[in-house]
């Protein structure tokens, strides 16, 4: 008999009802946490992807520019350079950031931004560039040979 009665039985007690509310509940928070984490996960990486990318670029256009024209002057604080062509970058401690003579943002998040020259006693002249970034930091030094 007890057979019949369990086969008779429609739909759901409420027990039943709110054990499963219950479990999905569970399962969709712990999904929704995994998600949020992965967020910002992402949001990270791309912000230190993007901080290698502007201290990367940065040095790749001064070290150009030192390459191709001749360097006019570097500040006494050692944080510009200006070159003999008018163009120049400058070193902004307020935003951290490095700009060019149009007072374009070239790189953010810059922690700190030197330049020095320096004369040897062969006529050998090297600018000596240093970027530092809480993710990268790159130094170049370039030689200009003196000749006759």
């Amino acid at each position: 008999m007890k057979v019949n009665w369990l086969r008779e039985e429609k739909g759901l007690t409420l027990i039943e009802l709110l054990a499963g509310m219950t479990l999905t509940a569970i399962i969709m928070l712990m999904i929704f946490n995994v998600f949020i984490s992965i967020q910002d996960q992402y949001s990270n990486q791309s912000a230190e992807a993007k901080q290698l990318f502007d201290v990367t670029y940065a040095a790749k256009i001064i070290t150009k520019k030192m390459r191709t024209t001749e360097v006019e002057e570097v500040s006494e604080s050692r944080s510009a350079i200006k070159f003999s062509d008018g163009k120049e970058f400058v070193y902004n401690s307020s935003n951290r950031s490095i700009v060019n003579e149009k007072n374009t943002t070239i790189a953010t998040n810059i922690d700190r931004f030197y330049v020095e020259m320096k004369n040897d006693e062969n006529g050998n002249r090297s600018v000596v560039l240093i970027i530092e970034s809480p993710q990268k930091t790159v130094e170049t030094e370039i030689v200009i040979r003196g000749g006759e």
